[in-house]
């Protein structure tokens, strides 16, 4: 049974031919970057799927959160883990959010 976040990966693998033909060289680069950042041996592929769902939480990309997190539940990750990450994302986007804040009450003292 499909769902929408297997649609959404699926979408992907699908139409990336799309942005292939219009930009070999682009999607040859971002190959060569995602195999090399798969054979670092300084991460774990869990470790670093867990890594990447967060990121992928922070920059809004829902077919990130799909592909992230169907590679990390194939290379073992729980669901106590990806829900870790997940809940790691929201803090950093909090404390960005805290941060920035401080950024404002600094502009308004300052004009």
């Amino acid at each position: 049974m499909s769902t929408p976040w297997t649609d959404t990966l699926k979408d992907i693998q699908k139409n990336s031919a799309l942005l292939k033909k219009a930009n070999p060289e682009i999607l040859e680069a971002f190959g060569a970057v995602r195999e090399a950042a798969h054979h670092n041996a300084a991460l774990d592929p869990k470790t670093r799927e867990l890594i990447a769902i967060a990121v992928s939480v922070a920059l809004h990309c829902k077919g990130c959160i799909a592909s992230h997190t169907f590679q990390a539940k194939r290379a073992g990750a729980t669901a106590e883990e990806v829900a870790a990450a997940a809940g790691t994302a929201m803090l950093i986007g909090i404390g960005s959010a805290y941060t920035q804040s401080i950024d404002v009450m600094k502009a308004y003292e300052e004009f």
